[in-house]
């Protein structure tokens, strides 16, 4: 089997939280340039397709990297209110190639290492699942909106390290293969997915303002580093 993916990453012109946040500067370069950077770097990557509706993004892409393909975004698939999984199904209708990893420009600080590894895991493991996700274990006391306890008992009082670990979605990445989208009613998660866990500080993923501030100075120091 050829160990190959194509890199799919949507990327609107408009943001409601953070204004123009794909081309705004995060240290010194576009804020999507460092997610490109360190996909293109995988020897996993066959290419990396860009889903998008501003011809800003359009040409800075193709001006600046390599190994990318741009899709024009159709207005009928446009808006805030799209679902992701309706993007990636018009990339993979407008892609050749069975294997696909689904990534955020919003994720700046994820390491060509960590995707490699997340990849190669998908690969190893084709036979038992069929998608791969990124995910942030929690390990600290959970509460529903009533108030109750969601992974603890408030009267043991366990150490948050002894308690069980639950694992949040972190959106740093999805690996999954044509077949198995369109077998799992067009989802980029599979019937039978395997979670594959990221640091903390890898994780960081752009929402809003606040998180922009944090994510440009935890560069910063990883790069001091």
């Amino acid at each position: 089997m050829e160990q190959q993916i194509t890199v799919l990453i949507p990327m609107k012109g408009h943001s409601e939280r953070v204004p123009n946040k794909n081309m705004r500067d995060f240290n010194g370069v576009p804020l999507y340039h460092c997610i490109l950077k360190s996909v293109l770097a995988s020897k996993y990557v066959k290419e990396v397709v860009i889903n998008t509706d501003s011809e800003i993004i359009k040409e800075n892409a193709l001006s600046s990297f390599e190994r990318v393909r741009v899709i024009d975004r159709p207005a009928s698939i446009q808006g805030d209110f799209v679902p992701m999984n309706t993007v990636i199904k018009y990339d993979l209708e407008h892609s050749e190639g069975e294997h696909f990893m689904q990534t955020h420009s919003t994720n700046p600080l994820l390491k060509t290492e960590t995707i490699d590894k997340a990849i190669k895991t998908y690969f190893d493991n084709l036979s038992q699942y069929d998608s791969v996700f990124g995910v942030t274990k929690l390990q600290t006391r959970l509460y529903w909106e009533d108030g109750k306890a969601v992974n603890h008992n408030p009267e043991e009082l366990l150490r948050t390290q002894d308690l069980p670990p639950l694992f949040e979605e972190n959106s740093n990445f999805y690996i999954f293969s044509k077949k198995a989208f369109y077998e799992n009613e067009e989802k980029r998660i599979g019937k039978k997915p395997l979670m594959v866990e990221v640091d903390k500080l890898e994780a960081t993923d752009i929402d809003n303002p606040e998180d922009f501030v944090i994510a440009e100075l935890l560069d910063k120091i990883l790069n001091q580093k």
